[in-house]
Order: C-alpha cells, then structure tokens, then sequence
C-alpha cells in the first residue's frame, strides 16, 4: 500500500467549482437552505398580512417599508431554487452571489426594523411621512376637512403591538438577524471552501 500525501485526502473534500444536477441533489443543503430563506420570507410577509387583515393592525409607513427586504429575498430565493433545478446545474459563483444578495437584504431589514424600533421607543424622530396625512386633490377648506376626517392617522411612534415589550419592529429584527446569519453563514462556508 502507497503513502497517503496529505494533499491527496483534503482534494478529495473539496467542493466542485461547478454544481450539477446530481450534486446538487447529493448536496441538498443549498436547495434546503434556499428553500427555508425563501419559505421564512413568505412566512413573515404572510404574518403581516393577517395580522393586518384578520387583526386589526394598521401598519405605518416604516412597517410597509420593513416588507420590501422580505419581498426581495422571496424573489431571489425562488429564483436561486429555479437555478438550482436546471439540469446542467448551477456555478459556484452565482450561488455565492444569490447567497450575498439575501445577506445584504436581510440586513437592510435590520436597519429598517432597528430604526422603526428606535423611533417607537423614542430614541430618535421617525421620518416625515409618518407624521403627515394623505390631503389628495384638495381644493377647498370643505374638501380637505373631509380627507383629513377619513383618512386615519397611523403614526410610526405609537406601538401598534407588543408581547412582553417586543414589538413587531423588534420581532422583524430577530428574524432578520437570524436569517442574515444563516445567509451569511453559508456565504461564509463557500468562500472557505473556494481555495
């Protein structure tokens, strides 16, 4: 029997540089993460939904910018699951990219959801849209009493919901971070891998 060269077993752990369908179906811990990146986004916009449908929760203006980060990383996520079906695979790189797209959206959404948080506990003053009120075409005194008497004031500064002190803002905060870290993480893991 020949001598092992130390080389020799680690080349045999490395990942490919280029996925197949077989790998990736051997491999199915991007299709698996991918799909729960995607599911969790679709879970928190469904959560939103019915809280403000079935609920009574009228959101704000930061709560309605807080969806868009959720929205990007359904698409992406759905798009990278459709990469990863193609029957002549899916590169390492585009995978990597499609794992920092969702790394970097998550993290806006912390930023959103820090921010929301900071302006319901009053730390700092919410943007201007928050505090105004939607006029529309008003062309007389009469006109813009009735807009302003039907049109209800969701300021971003009052607390719509909370368990234990935890507002959605600060739920949306956690579940960013969670899903930046298992983003990050994987993008992490694939860039070590990539020497």
């Amino acid at each position: 029997m020949s001598p092992v060269a130390p080389g020799d077993f680690l080349r045999g752990l490395r990942r490919p540089a280029f996925y197949t369908r077989d790998m990736i179906l051997r491999d199915t811990s991007h299709t698996f993460v991918l799909a729960f990146l995607t599911g969790a986004s679709a879970l928190v916009l469904l959560t939103v939904h019915l809280a403000e449908s079935w609920g009574g929760l009228t959101p704000c203006v930061l709560c309605l910018y807080q969806r868009t980060p959720y929205w990007v990383a359904a698409a992406v996520g759905l798009a990278g699951l459709a990469l990863t079906r193609r029957p002549d695979g899916v590169g390492r790189d585009t995978l990597a990219a499609i794992y920092l797209v969702l790394f970097f959206t998550f993290l806006v959404s912390i930023a959103l959801g820090a921010y929301h948080a900071g302006v319901e506990q009053g730390a700092w003053a919410g943007p201007a849209a928050c505090e105004n009120v939607a006029t529309g075409a008003a062309t007389s005194l009469e006109d813009l009493k009735a807009a302003l008497l039907q049109t209800p004031v969701i300021r971003c500064d009052e607390i719509a919901w909370s368990f234990h002190g935890l507002t959605l803002a600060g739920l949306n905060v956690i579940a960013s971070t969670c899903l930046a870290g298992l983003a990050g993480a994987r993008l992490s893991g694939m860039m070590a891998s990539r020497g």
